[in-house]
């Protein structure tokens, strides 16, 4: 057992040393005579700072599908009628940024902008006999630069076709034939991956393409999933995406309306409100009794959020607050309970703001009927103004990162908390590991940092000291941070 595990330690060590050794030497090559471009799961792009040729290293994924890679070269030089890319061992050299297109934008813009770039980049290949038509759905085939913004990087034997020769999408057997509905389909399933965080319509794709569903299957469970977020498909799935006339039909329909404006919103998780002579009791997300005196948690609920426990928890952070009074925000207030403990127990001026206005009319309903001095508004974070003593998020970052709002960073949440806050932030944390944090944080295709080291860096840079505390779940710990 004892030598098992000396085993796996030296092959974790020499793995680090690899990947260092591999990082150095990308690095080397950066400042040397290579301009670095951006970087995929098939390897590092850079541009010949004094030839101006594209250069593509390969990573262990590109090297195992290699042989496409070289058949792909092949159709390409064959089309041209001369070596316009070759394949030198993991290197791959192209004569332009063809095969290797670049686009920019503001991560804040992420898929909406990024298919308008797409639709400006197809019309760019379709001039020279290419199309794109595998759009990543493991990963993206575009991804986000270390400043925040969106490249499009591929020199991939699988992402780009040439149409001139063949109405194959490769040569890969079982792959059905390209047409119009097809580049429609997979481009709606890869909006579908990113936008809307399907994780099913990989495998749903793989079927498809080799047959196992027809359009008529496919296209019927896009529709259904995009009804779910109110986005009418009738204009997209008409237009020829075969050809430049589709794509140019696209954009326009793009730039006239906001079709892509969706966010990825849950329904409001209320299962009753009911009025009782003395309250009001509320079961959902949020379960509790709420009187003019008095807020009493029920003990019920999602395992990884018992109302009971995680009341607890908050309660005592108050507690230990020991301030008389104070002006306090909760961001996501949900069902509003910390709102009320707040002001209910502790007499503070209390907040709470959700982007979900179902919540917000019931909290306001049940403030009026009690006559309690709490504030509810229907406000995003990012639209928050002024300052409050103490500001709060439990269990919302994670679908501010990406998700209700255009925060694709823990940077910009944080520079915002540290903005809006005056004695102490309270954040409930879904780490990386907790299920929702990482299946939020994923939207879009975002080069992921999101991560609990991560987020107290970011945060010490706006708070002077932080404590942590354990959550109703390990993956979801407590962090209380002060301004002094």
């Amino acid at each position: 057992m004892k030598y098992q595990i000396k085993l796996q330690l030296l092959f974790a060590r020499l793995f680090s040393l690899r990947r260092s050794i591999v990082r150095r030497i990308h690095r080397i090559i950066h400042n040397s005579k290579y301009e670095y471009l951006g970087e995929g799961k098939d390897g590092i792009v850079y541009r010949h700072k004094f030839e101006g040729k594209i250069v593509k290293f390969l990573s262990s994924y590109g090297k195992r599908n290699i042989v496409f890679t070289d058949q792909f070269i092949q159709n390409i030089n064959s089309y041209y009628g001369y070596d316009y890319c070759e394949r030198i061992g993991s290197k791959i050299l192209s004569r332009d940024e063809s095969l290797c297109h670049i686009y920019e934008l503001k991560r804040s813009e992420v898929l909406p902008t990024a298919i308008m770039e797409i639709c400006s980049l197809q019309l760019y290949l379709l001039k020279n006999g290419m199309l794109i038509w595998d759009f990543g759905y493991s990963a993206p085939n575009y991804m986000f630069s270390k400043s925040g913004k969106i490249k499009w990087v591929d020199i991939n034997s699988n992402a780009i076709l040439l149409i001139g020769q063949s109405k194959h999408i490769h040569d890969r057997h079982r792959l059905r034939k390209l047409d119009d509905q097809l580049i429609v389909i997979l481009l709606l399933s890869h909006i579908a991956r990113w936008l809307l965080n399907d994780l099913n319509i990989e495998k749903l794709v793989s079927s498809f393409l080799r047959g196992k569903l027809d359009d008529s299957e496919m296209l019927d469970y896009l529709i259904a999933k995009y009804d779910e977020c109110g986005v009418d498909l009738k204009e997209i799935k008409r237009l020829p995406l075969a050809t430049a006339l589709g794509w140019e039909e696209l954009k326009q329909l793009f730039s006239h309306k906001d079709i892509l404006s969706v966010k990825v919103y849950e329904a409001a998780d209320i299962d009753s409100a009911n009025y009782t002579e003395n309250g009001v009791v509320i079961k959902g997300y949020q379960n509790f009794e709420i009187k003019s005196n008095e807020v009493v948690p029920i003990d019920t609920g999602y395992n990884f959020a018992n109302t009971k426990a995680k009341f607890e928890i908050i309660d005592d952070i108050f507690m230990k607050l020991n301030l008389s009074s104070a002006t306090y925000l909760d961001v996501g207030c949900n069902l509003g309970l910390y709102v009320y403990l707040a002001s209910v127990k502790y007499n503070w001026a209390a907040t709470g703001i959700d982007y979900n206005a179902d919540y917000i009319s019931l909290c306001n309903q049940v403030s009026n009927k009690l006559n309690l001095e709490t504030q509810f508004a229907n406000v995003k974070f990012g639209d928050v103004a002024g300052q409050y003593d103490i500001t709060s998020l439990y269990a919302v970052i994670h679908h501010l990162y990406a998700r209700t709002e255009d925060l694709s960073g823990l940077e910009m949440i944080c520079e915002k908390l540290g903005a809006i806050t005056q004695i102490c932030c309270i954040v409930e944390f879904p780490t990386e590991h907790d299920v929702k944090g990482k299946k939020w944080s994923s939207l879009a295709g975002i080069a992921n940092s999101y991560a609990e080291d991560k987020f107290v860096t970011e945060m010490s840079k706006y708070f002077k000291r932080h404590e942590r505390r354990k959550g109703v779940i390990n993956s979801r710990p407590f962090f209380i941070f002060f301004k002094s």
